[in-house]
Parts: C-alpha cells; structure tokens; sequence
C-alpha cells in the first residue's frame, strides 16, 4: 500500500511538471485577460411643474405614469421597457451592451401622461464617457388648460 501512494504521488509530479511545461518563457502566464461588459443605469424622474418654470421646486409633487424610451448603442435593456415612472415619479433603466464601455450618446424621450403638457424637452441627449456608468435625467408637467367651448 506504501508503495502503491508513493507511485501515485509521482505519477501526480510528473504530470504537474509536464503540464507546466507545454507554456514557454516568453509567454505571460500571471495576469488573466479580464473581459468587461458595459452597464448603464438611467435613474429618470417625472414631477408636476406646477409654477411651469422647468425646475422641480421641494413643493412640487413627483408624477407617476411617465413612460421614458431610450435609444442608444446597447445590445438590451435588462429592466422592463419602456419604463413608466411609479407614483413617486422614479423610474430606473438598466441596459447592457458587450465589451468594455465607450464614449456614446443616448437619447431620452418622454410620453407626456395625458392632460398634461410638457414645461422641459420631452427628448434630451446624454453623452456618455467611458467611465459613466450611470446617468439622472429629469422631466417636467403641468395640467394642460382646458380651451372652453362657447
């Protein structure tokens, strides 16, 4: 039985040796080709502009139901799409794209929920470095006035 381990360690040597040997010297062996891919989060938000000046003021209430569309350089969304914004005017887009991220442009739209009226651009463009990795983009609305019939 003593004999029989020893034999087995042995054979387990020359194996090791053998198999370490097949890469040559020049070859660099200690540092792992990492592959990346690129991930970006959209925190979009929708509020009701009720002063109409484009900025959302602290007494101003978020509003729920905007749906936002992206169009970029990105091979899917992994969160649902289009996003609607939920009652606190909060809506997050995840997308994905393979390989390591690179400067691009992505552009934003919005749906105004109906009887509202847009007091921001309904579409912006973000231009993305390769080092962002998420982006925040804001929308305003106000109630659209009702025209009276006479």
């Amino acid at each position: 039985m003593k004999t029989y381990g020893k034999i087995v360690i042995a054979v387990s040597l020359i194996f090791a040796i053998t198999a370490c040997s097949q890469f040559s010297q020049d070859e660099d062996i200690s540092s792992p080709v990492i592959l990346a891919d690129c991930f970006v989060d959209f925190h979009l938000s929708a509020w009701q502009d009720l002063d109409g000046n484009g900025f959302w003021d602290p007494s101003e209430p978020s509003l729920g139901g905007v749906v936002f569309r992206i169009d970029g350089q990105f091979a899917s969304v992994l969160s649902k799409y289009p996003g609607t914004s939920n009652e606190d005017g909060y809506c997050i887009i995840n997308t994905w794209a393979p390989g390591e991220c690179a400067a691009r442009d992505y552009t934003i739209t919005v749906v105004p929920p109906e009887s509202y009226e847009p007091t921001t651009p309904t579409s912006i463009t973000l231009s993305l470095t390769s080092v962002d990795f998420s982006r925040e983009a804001q929308f305003g609305f106000r109630a659209a006035l009702k025209e009276s019939a006479d």
